[in-house]
């Protein structure tokens, strides 16, 4: 079982690494109430976006730049003038 997650992880392309990155980050600023979660969510919705397009996986792709993206930019603006 480790192994196949050690290959797994070894076959992950650096976009993949990147969108879990900032996806990370933004989830770690969250939990801390920190605005600048809002950015490095928008970041790992446009690189997910862009890798499941590349992989042809249109639904997807299409989920993450129609309906996170605009969920994104409309949270970052209600923080920015609300507050958390």
């Amino acid at each position: 079982m480790n192994h196949m997650l050690i290959q797994w992880l070894r076959e992950m392309s650096a976009v993949e690494w990147a969108g879990a990155l900032t996806a990370f980050a933004c989830i770690y600023l969250t939990v801390k109430n920190r605005i600048e979660n809002w950015p490095w969510g928008i970041v790992s919705v446009l690189l997910y976006g862009w890798f499941f397009w590349v992989s042809k996986f249109y639904a997807n792709a299409a989920l993450q730049i129609c309906f996170f993206l605009p969920c994104c930019i409309y949270g970052w603006w209600v923080w920015a003038r609300c507050g958390p």
